[in-house]
């Protein structure tokens, strides 16, 4: 996985350590099943997917993104993701 240097600028994580341990164990408890479903809608051959979610940053707080993810297939199936902040209400999760 390749993690661009926007992720720290977003979420204060370096890129080292967004590697250190699986995406998913960064998500909001409430939104692990949204990712969970996107990343088998395209390992099951869609071509696209956004939900929202909200991702864990540095400093323990919450942030809600906009998850866009679809699939490159090359050699092997791989997932390009971009991850927007939302502009709206962060109690409202909408984006």
């Amino acid at each position: 996985m390749q993690i661009d240097d926007n992720w720290q600028n977003i979420l204060g994580w370096s890129p080292a350590e967004m590697l250190a341990d699986p995406l998913i164990a960064r998500l909001h408890p409430d939104d692990q099943a949204a990712m969970v479903a996107a990343i088998h809608h395209l390992h099951s051959g869609g071509d696209y997917i956004s939900f929202v979610g909200r991702c864990r940053r540095k400093d323990g707080s919450y942030l809600w993104l906009t998850w866009h993810a679809m699939p490159h297939i090359g050699d092997r199936l791989t997932i390009d993701l971009i991850v927007q902040p939302c502009p709206m209400s962060q109690e409202a999760g909408a984006c």
